[in-house]
């Protein structure tokens, strides 16, 4: 049964939205008054196209994808031995999670972290928690099927639902867990057997995508009813931005994915140049299983071109433009074609590619965010976000 829709007025009265942070809200922040008339009517264009040229066609790809694959592990729940089924529910999580990768990108409003966002309410993390996957967690749920209570999504964390989990039911071994012994023993999961497993990671796996695809209705709908008229219309009664230039960091926020998460943490995990907090960072990558890695980031910088250009409407590179940067336009996607090369080159999973070619992709997407950081910050006066203020390397 589809679940009481999240609205913004219910959770800004129970302290969860973050109505009144803004990126760049400091002494030196530009404010849009500041503005020549010509450049707020270009901002107030970029964010009014934002809903319709760019998350609209992206939600709708999500929603399709993640429809289809709560169809498809429902009929790998109708038969769990089925070899058919499971590579049908396999394919539809690679087409499902590659849409969602672009999204990833995209993390404005109700996708972005209720800490630190206008409007956010965590919807991201709850669809693909990684970094924070937790296979062993969610063997344990498959060993004792508490996925079946009413109130299963009410008492866990994310790192046990979303894509990630359903990487582990769907691409892990029957035979085996990821649990030291003294959390789940070997004859412990032996004696379900694997038909037991199968069965029980089918029925978890079903659960989960029918949670995935009503998570991305929440967000498409969000965005719909209340998201895009707030973007659109900073300085209003109907918007939490106070002005064009509040709003359009809520962009220039999310495009620094690129940087924290692919440069600094996709790549540099690999790479062992970014710390995790572990000795080791290999069991952090991402897709350890399903050997995706690599494409993630194609399609993570294929968002992020869609982001920035605003697809079929205006975006950043158009406002470069306007403000008569138009080298400079062109540079960041010569830049972001470069990084498309170097990622496509990229020949298997992250812990399977040579050192040299993980380097090349890494400096490839640096050169982008590098004129992210500096020349398009400086000439746009945007802020850079707090987590990615410090980076040097």
């Amino acid at each position: 049964m589809k679940r009481q829709r999240r609205t913004w007025a219910a959770l800004a009265a129970a302290g969860v939205v973050a109505t009144s942070i803004q990126a760049g809200c400091g002494p030196d922040a530009a404010q849009s008054d500041d503005l020549p008339a010509y450049i707020r009517d270009a901002l107030g264009q970029i964010l009014a196209d934002t809903w319709p040229e760019v998350m609209q066609s992206h939600l709708s790809d999500a929603l399709r994808a993640a429809d289809d694959l709560a169809e498809a592990t429902a009929a790998l729940d109708a038969d769990p031995s089925s070899a058919r089924s499971l590579t049908d529910a396999r394919n539809a999580w690679e087409d499902a999670l590659a849409v969602w990768q672009r999204l990833e990108v995209m993390q404005i409003g109700p996708m972005a972290s209720s800490l630190t966002a206008v409007g956010g309410l965590d919807l991201r993390d709850a669809v693909y928690s990684w970094p924070l996957t937790n296979r062993c967690l969610v063997d344990q749920r498959t060993l004792r099927r508490d996925f079946s209570s009413e109130s299963f999504f009410d008492d866990v964390l994310v790192n046990s639902t979303g894509f990630d989990a359903l990487e582990t039911l769907l691409f892990s071994d029957p035979a085996s867990h990821a649990c030291p012994s003294q959390v789940i023993s070997d004859a412990q999961w032996s004696d379900l057997g694997v038909s037991g497993i199968e069965e029980a990671r089918a029925e978890y796996a079903a659960v989960l995508a029918r949670r995935i695809a009503s998570d991305v209705d929440d967000v498409a709908d969000l965005w719909a009813s209340e998201f895009a008229t707030s973007l659109a219309k900073p300085g209003t009664a109907d918007s939490l931005f106070t002005d064009e230039l509040s709003a359009a960091n809520a962009l220039f926020d999310a495009l620094f994915y690129l940087e924290t998460h692919v440069k600094d943490q996709k790549l540099g995990w690999a790479l062992g140049t970014t710390t995790c907090g572990e000795d080791d960072c290999s069991s952090k990558l991402e897709s350890p299983i399903a050997g995706r890695s690599s494409a993630w980031i194609s399609e993570n910088l294929s968002g992020f071109r869609a982001l920035f250009t605003g697809g079929n409407g205006m975006g950043l590179h158009d406002l470069l433009i306007i403000v008569e940067e138009p080298e400079l336009a062109d540079r960041v996607l010569d830049a972001l074609d470069a990084a498309d090369g170097a990622v496509a080159a990229l020949d298997g999973p992250l812990d399977q590619v040579d050192t040299t070619s993980l380097e090349e992709a890494h400096a490839a997407i640096k050169a982008v965010t590098d004129l992210l950081r500096t020349d398009v910050a400086t000439v746009l006066m945007l802020q850079v976000p707090s987590e990615a203020a410090g980076d040097n390397d």
